[in-house]
């Protein structure tokens, strides 16, 4: 039974049980119909199902919608216009397909139909970290299969827990930083381009990049790789940016540094 935080319409009622029992099953459903008309009646009552959740007042039931209506286009194709339009969902119903859509990112057939649908919200102003943060807590990519596209979401508006959550990731999973070399200077130069009021507003970020910075210079300053010395030019680039907007631990980075 659903357990609801919110009283609903008399009409969204019987969705749920409706939503679980055809949605999730809609391929052994089809399956199992033979006539085409009575194939289509049930795709379609499904549909509008699916529409009804996720146009609710109802949390749960948006949740629920949003699921669904992300699975179905990455599966079959159906409601782009809804997954598509950024600007007109709202923000429990972008968590919910962004929710859905992290999970793709682990079914290789869908995978770049997933990693396209996390862009296309990449540069939204709502609280959608959670869901995004995933990609990483839950090791859903890598710098050799999924480079553009991690390069790709490091130029949006990012969070302060997601990036920690890469941070986690590197420290779990990097055999080598400077795999991620170019992905850590993409993030750390979109937040340093950042409003310092809205720097202010992820507490804590600056130090979070700082961090980065530290540790890709240390692998990198004292290679003999052109590549390497590159990069640790780049990091002192940042550190500079840094220095002059007086971001993060701005003294201890420094000390760090000429102690190289």
């Amino acid at each position: 039974m659903l357990r609801t935080r919110s009283p609903r319409k008399e009409d969204d009622i019987p969705i749920a049980p409706s939503l679980y029992s055809l949605s999730n099953k809609m391929d052994n459903s089809l399956l199992a119909v033979r006539d085409i008309n009575h194939k289509y009646i049930v795709v379609e009552r499904i549909i509008n199902i699916i529409k009804k959740c996720f146009e609710s007042e109802d949390k749960q039931l948006v949740e629920m919608g949003g699921h669904a209506a992300c699975e179905f286009y990455i599966r079959y194709a159906e409601f782009e216009t809804i997954i598509l339009s950024v600007k007109s969902n709202g923000e429990d119903q972008i968590r919910a397909i962004l929710d859905m859509a992290v999970i793709y990112l682990n079914v290789n057939d869908y995978r770049e139909k997933a990693k396209n649908i996390i862009l296309n919200y990449n540069n939204i102003d709502m609280d959608v970290e959670f869901p995004l943060s995933r990609i990483f807590y839950d090791k859903y990519v890598d710098a050799k299969h999924d480079r553009q596209f991690l390069q790709e979401f490091m130029k949006a508006k990012i969070s302060r827990r997601t990036v920690q959550a890469f941070i986690h990731y590197l420290e779990e999973n990097a055999v080598s930083i400077v795999d991620y070399a170019d992905i850590i200077i993409q993030l750390c130069e979109n937040i340093l381009q950042m409003k310092l009021e809205d720097l202010r507003k992820q507490w804590g970020i600056e130090d979070e990049i700082s961090k980065l910075i530290i540790t890709l210079y240390d692998e990198t300053a004292n290679s003999n790789k052109v590549t390497d010395n590159q990069i640790a030019a780049k990091c002192l680039e940042l550190w500079d940016i840094m220095f002059e907007r007086q971001l993060g631990s701005v003294r201890e980075v420094s000390r760090k540094i000429m102690e190289r």
